[in-house]
């Protein structure tokens, strides 16, 4: 378990996956569990060093650019106005999980100025994300996905 982490103000740049805590949990099976919980990336660059190489599967995300196999767990997190840039798969608090993930959960999050959930991407992630669970997720981007709702910061902040 990663606990209590803030990131503030970084240049993370991975050569296929990056992301602000941790670029790739790579795991030898489905056993392993990655759990981030009270974590925080704000005001970050993270790049996953895009070489034209469109033969990779390259991946950025704000927490985690890619959680392989591991059941990912990410609570009680924040991402705030991260700059994302990947040449395959953008954005959420996890950018990629492997084809045989365990499952992802993400609640009680956080995303202003990025979003939760991965925007933009040249691979199909519908069957890997087919079981994602999202619940009490709020941001300020529009996204359609379950679990996740759009408010204002004024909203967010009780302005």
């Amino acid at each position: 378990m990663l606990s209590n982490i803030t990131v503030v103000a970084s240049d993370f740049r991975g050569y296929h996956n990056a992301g602000g805590i941790i670029g790739l949990a790579n795991a030898p099976d489905t056993s392993t569990s990655l759990v981030l919980e009270n974590c925080v990336v704000k005001n970050c660059v993270i790049s996953d060093g895009a070489d034209g190489n469109s033969a990779c599967q390259r991946t950025v995300g704000t927490h985690v650019g890619n959680a392989g196999p591991c059941k990912t767990t990410v609570s009680n997190c924040l991402a705030v106005n991260n700059k994302l840039s990947g040449q395959g798969i953008n954005g959420g608090f996890v950018g990629n999980v492997s084809g045989y993930n365990a499952g992802l959960t993400i609640s009680n999050s956080v995303a202003i100025g990025n979003s939760p959930v991965p925007t933009a991407y040249t691979y199909s992630l519908s069957d890997k994300y087919a079981n994602a669970v999202y619940s009490n997720v709020y941001t300020d981007q529009t996204v359609s996905q379950t679990g996740v709702t759009k408010l204002t910061i004024a909203q967010m902040t009780g302005e």
